[in-house]
């Protein structure tokens, strides 16, 4: 019989070594355009995109191995299987099988993981019986995954439109316009705290209380 507090556990290990990296790697100057310290930049925007992740991954394995059952939550609740998981059938099929029928077709079509409303829509789907929990914990409000999410995009896809996506990040840190996300990684924010440090944080609260 598995637990959840393994799966948690591998998630704050995870989290733990990114933000040690992340922490580890301060750029020294900016510049527009070319990297007067790439090596920092670099290895803080490879802890972004695996912080994203890592967060995605543990959203879907939290709700898949809810699904397939036979484990115990954080707090010592037995999870029974999914009532609407036929027998031989995978969890994922039988998730799969709840869409629009023009999803089903694309094979490698599955929910955005690491959208908390969509993992949380797929949990219900599934009926799982520690859904209550789940629907607390990776619902809790903050602006760490949009946060996330919205710097990773630029990180991978580097382009006019995802560097205008991430403006209302900029506004509500009171940052200028021209800031660049890798400053923005490092904005300090209420109390002196570094911003994916803050993500990092945020993102372990939701983890431990959708675990329970």
């Amino acid at each position: 019989m598995l637990s959840l507090a393994k799966l948690l556990h591998a998630f704050q290990k995870e989290t733990a070594l990114l933000r040690g990296l992340f922490g580890r790697e301060m750029p020294a100057t900016w510049a527009v355009g070319v990297w007067r310290d790439p090596v920092p930049i670099a290895v803080q925007s490879y802890a972004t995109i695996r912080l994203h992740d890592a967060w995605a991954r543990f959203c879907r394995a939290l709700v898949l191995l809810s699904g397939r059952g036979r484990v115990i939550t954080l707090g010592g609740t037995y999870v029974p299987c999914s009532p609407i998981t036929a027998q031989g059938q995978s969890v994922l099929a039988a998730l799969r099988s709840t869409y629009p029928q023009k999803r089903q077709t694309h094979i490698v079509w599955e929910p955005r993981w690491f959208d908390p409303a969509e993992a949380i829509d797929a949990a219900n789907r599934l009926r799982v019986g520690n859904f209550p929990t789940i629907s607390a914990g990776l619902g809790v409000t903050g602006y760490a995954v949009d946060d996330l999410r919205a710097c990773r995009n630029f990180l991978v896809h580097r382009n006019e439109t995802t560097y205008h996506r991430v403006d209302y990040l900029r506004a509500r840190l009171g940052v200028g316009t021209s800031a660049s996300v890798e400053e923005l990684l490092n904005a300090k924010i209420t109390g002196g705290a570094v911003l994916f440090h803050v993500w990092c944080a945020e993102l372990l609260q939701r983890a431990s209380l959708a675990s329970q």
